[in-house]
């Protein structure tokens, strides 16, 4: 039997140079017994085999390139597409809200040089200068407030190599936008890998401080500090979760401590790191109440391998903890089209008032019904890593998906 192990010597370099810098930082909580393993494959499924003791013994394996390697030109299967009017250049984030004060849901639209607010009708509402490079960005309300604020995260890219990470407040009154600076740092990557918010309008950020470890950090209203809660290699996403009766936060890693090592899952309470159980590496964490008994379940866009063109799947596992804190696993969904679940949001797109969860892959755009044996409908082929939004356009109860690449445009879900 061989086993088949792949170990980027890349890596491996890139972590030794960062160890000086990392010597005082606290170290990941070690989970004792944890299994090591490879991953064989025989007929398409995994098996878990023991680690071989030496490494050198063992070459990759020529694996055929997945179709989920491959991109997708846009193309719609279910529902209906409407473009919005916008004029602006083109965008890079986008988010909607109720900025102004009116009873329809408005956009944000960020550019590298412009925040500009619209209505669905394309009319402008406002504009301001904006930091170049924007990330991601949510919408907020601020406490004692009948409107949204824009909360923007901005770093590096093409135009601006050494920008720093920094996180922008905007808000729109009478046609003019006022922004604030809530936080700026430089970093070794200045780079944002999650950007959430809570029940209570705080803001939920994780961003690079070096080039493979990740700040997980609370921002509360009014803005005016930044919380630190924990630094940890390869951070992917952060929610927030009740574990055990306290409040708590999710959150998932791309890759493991050591190089080439698969990412995991954790519960971060106020005083312990619990690691939660995963296939292998996550690109998105998530949490909903699925089965109506009050207590949300944890949901991990599971499934992620550095070798995406082969071995990585989209699959969602959900994740059910018991008053005592024990863990059961699920799997409740795998999108054969993708390698990897970016992003989950529920949405109620048929308006029958219950929720369901939409599911964003590399290529995919799925909707699964909880509440129907986790059915999943496929919408359209669409290859991106930006970010969705569900929205109330109408006012009828009945939620639209909206999407930015390859234009800004609205899903709704069944015919017209």
């Amino acid at each position: 039997m061989k086993y088949n192990i792949i170990i980027p010597s890349v890596i491996l370099v890139l972590t030794v140079s960062c160890s000086k810098k990392e010597e005082n930082k606290a170290p990941t909580p070690e989970v004792k017994n944890a299994p090591v393993a490879v991953m064989n494959y025989a007929q398409g499924e995994e098996l878990i085999t023991p680690a071989p003791q030496d490494l050198k013994d063992h070459k990759r394996k020529a694996l055929k390139t997945s179709s989920r390697a491959r991109a997708k030109p846009f193309k719609l299967y279910e529902g209906v597409v409407h473009k919005f009017p916008f004029t602006s250049s083109q965008p890079q984030v986008m988010v909607p809200g109720y900025f102004s004060g009116g009873k329809q849901v408005e956009f944000a639209v960020i550019t590298h040089n412009q925040v500009i607010f619209f209505d669905q009708a394309g009319k402008k509402l406002g504009e301001s200068q904006s930091v170049l490079n924007p990330k991601l960005a949510v919408a907020v309300r601020l406490k004692g407030k009948k409107v949204d604020a824009l909360v923007a995260s901005y770093g590096r890219g093409r135009k601006r190599d050494t920008a720093p990470v920094s996180l922008m407040l905007y808000t729109l009154e009478n046609q003019k936008v006022t922004s604030q600076q809530i936080m700026s740092v430089a970093t070794e990557r200045a780079d944002v890998s999650d950007l959430q918010t809570d029940s209570q309008g705080n803001i939920l950020m994780a961003y690079y401080i070096s080039k493979y470890e990740v700040q997980f950090s609370i921002f509360e209203q009014p803005f005016k500090s930044e919380k630190k809660i924990r630094a940890m290699k390869m951070i992917s996403g952060v929610y927030p979760f009740e574990y055990k009766g306290q409040k708590s936060w999710a959150l998932g890693r791309l890759y493991g401590d050591t190089p080439g090592s698969d990412g995991d899952a954790w519960i971060l309470t106020q005083k312990d790191a619990v690691k939660v159980p995963s296939l292998r590496g996550l690109r998105s964490i998530f949490a909903f109440d699925a089965d109506g008994d009050k207590k949300d379940e944890l949901f991990l866009g599971d499934g992620w391998d550095k070798n995406y063109g082969q071995v990585a799947k989209g699959q969602i596992t959900m994740i059910k903890v018991s008053p005592d804190g024990k863990f059961t696993s699920t799997k409740v969904a795998e999108f054969k089209d993708d390698f990897a679940v970016t992003q989950m949001e529920l949405c109620d797109v048929d308006g029958d008032k219950k929720k369901e969860l939409v599911v964003k892959g590399n290529n995919t755009l799925h909707v699964v019904f909880p509440h129907d044996k986790w059915k999943a409908v496929k919408l359209a082929d669409l290859t991106s890593f930006e970010k969705f939004h569900c929205a109330d356009l109408s006012g009828n109860g009945k939620e639209s998906i909206i999407i930015t690449k390859p234009w800004i445009a609205a899903i709704s879900y069944g015919k017209k």
